[in-house]
């Protein structure tokens, strides 16, 4: 079963919200090096983009959810109190849980992955305005479109390459079979870079047919033009508005074409060939977990307290076959177990696929597919030292300390509260049980503590309660979860920080 032909896939890192927060997540090295720190812990710290990301891409709980000096008192306050949670207990009791082990690990290396992306894409000035405004002309459109998907094993039996005719034919054929499905597409909604020059970088004709269009690694569509609406942009500022958005979009368009030319470079000489026995053994053990019901999987979550549920290692089928060879990399052999133990660090990205008649097992592959791209794009980040950035190291420091903080917390209020969960966790229970403790950690730290009390006054935050989310990536949550920890407002331990 040969996969390396899957190898070239899509790889886009896009977050819900916007493209914009790659940048956030992952700029230069020297735009960390000027940001402002607003907080010191020990030897940890709190940046001003860490506490407005904390406040603002994760809700909070309704006793600090404005913008007055109270709320932002009280999330600062939360911000500092998980650092001292963290400082104060024995963090080696953590870092010798493997499973704590193999999701830190992998956070760290997506993180890596981000920067290599950054680095990769977007390092060097790449658009010119003759570039912007092609596209700027036709980002007002939304298409109405009719489609047909093609699988790849079909596509070089019906000769559409380079035939228009027997594109129209085959269109007319499908539709008479029913098999059209419409669409909207839209400049502001769209994200696949192939459709987004297809459709926007030059005039189109209403009932032009447009492809076949390779979107997948091994899927295909053609599309037909029925009509479209044209929304101007009137007005200085909304041209001005649009222009930046065709720009970074844009911008992030070239950021992808680089980071899958680095992918193609790293795979080009590899082989990925499946035992076809095993892996269907093991299809059988990764279902159980990836086809469950939203509410059993979320029950996983929060028992497991990752984003992604760790495939089921207790599970009596896996036992009797982790030894057997699963997949062969040129002439590196994984086995089963071996595969598992990656899939620990890296859990499997199952992508949303617009053909959707295809099967587990192909999205298995697929996903398979993903991981080992990863493999060598994190080995290539390792290559470059990215695991020494202080970037990296501030990020992934903040996962440790969020999870090191809940797990002390709990510690603690077992020990107050008989059979306690974070069901129990009132505004009551904490003013009652963790202020007074937080305030004891304030005074056992608090020459450890400085705070930049001149920014954190300039800060303005929202009262949009989101979620922040990161999709095709293996931790899909950007930021923790907020830290309900205090509910005290009061900045009178630590000192001023010295500018």
């Amino acid at each position: 079963m040969n996969c390396s032909g899957a190898m070239q896939r899509k790889n886009y890192l896009i977050f819900v919200l916007s493209m914009l927060l790659i940048h956030i997540s992952c700029s230069s090295e020297k735009h960390y090096s000027d940001e402002k720190i607003l907080a010191k812990v020990g030897d940890r710290v709190i940046t001003l983009e860490e506490f407005i990301h904390r406040a603002e891409y994760t809700p909070r709980p309704k006793y600090c959810n404005g913008n007055a000096a109270y709320d932002k008192r009280i999330i600062l306050n939360s911000l500092i109190a998980e650092k001292l949670l963290a400082i104060n207990a024995i963090e080696s009791e953590y870092m010798q849980n493997k499973k704590f082990q193999n999701y830190i690990k992998g956070r760290q290396e997506q993180y890596m992955r981000e920067f290599l992306f950054v680095k990769e894409g977007f390092e060097e000035d790449q658009l010119d305005d003759s570039d912007i405004q092609s596209m700027y002309k036709f980002a007002g459109r939304t298409y109405n479109i009719q489609y047909v998907s093609i699988e790849n094993d079909k596509l070089a039996e019906l000769d559409l390459s380079n035939n228009k005719s027997n594109v129209y034919n085959f269109f007319k054929q499908q539709a008479d079979l029913n098999n059209i499905n419409n669409i909207e597409i839209s400049w502001e909604h769209e994200e696949n870079p192939v459709i987004l020059d297809a459709m926007f970088s030059k005039d189109l004709q209403k009932n032009q047919v447009i492809g076949p269009l390779r979107i997948e690694a091994n899927f295909y569509v053609l599309m037909k033009i029925t009509g479209w609406i044209d929304k101007a942009a009137v007005g200085e500022v909304n041209q001005q508005l649009r222009w930046i958005d065709v720009k970074e979009k844009l911008n992030f368009k070239k950021a992808v074409e680089k980071y899958e030319e680095l992918t193609f470079n790293l795979m080009k000489d590899k082989k990925l060939e499946l035992d076809p026995k095993t892996f269907f053994q093991v299809i059988d053990i990764v279902r159980q977990l990836y086809e469950i019901s939203p509410k059993e999987k979320m029950e996983i979550y929060t028992k497991q307290n990752v984003d992604d549920p760790v495939i089921a290692e207790k599970s009596k089928s896996l036992d009797q076959i982790r030894n057997n060879s699963f997949l062969l990399i040129n002439d590196q052999v994984w086995t089963v177990q071996d595969f598992f133990d990656a899939m620990n660090i890296h859990p499997l990205v199952f992508k949303k696929s617009i053909n959707k008649n295809i099967d587990f097992a192909e999205k298995f592959k697929m996903a398979i597919v993903n991981l080992i791209e990863d493999k060598y794009l994190t080995e290539e980040a390792y290559n470059r030292g990215y695991h020494n950035s202080e970037i990296i190291k501030r990020k992934t420091q903040m996962w440790i300390d969020s999870f090191v903080a809940n797990g002390e917390q709990n510690r603690y209020m077992e020990e107050k509260i008989a059979n306690y969960s974070d069901s129990l966790k009132t505004v009551q229970v904490i003013e009652n049980f963790l202020n007074p403790y937080i305030d004891e950690l304030q005074k056992k730290y608090s020459d450890q503590v400085e705070i930049n009390i001149d920014e954190f006054d300039k800060i303005q935050l929202t009262r949009i309660n989101m979620v922040v989310v990161k999709r095709n990536s293996p931790y899909a949550t950007v930021i923790p979860p907020f830290p309900q920890i205090t509910t005290g407002s009061r900045l009178n331990y630590g000192k001023k920080m010295l500018n």
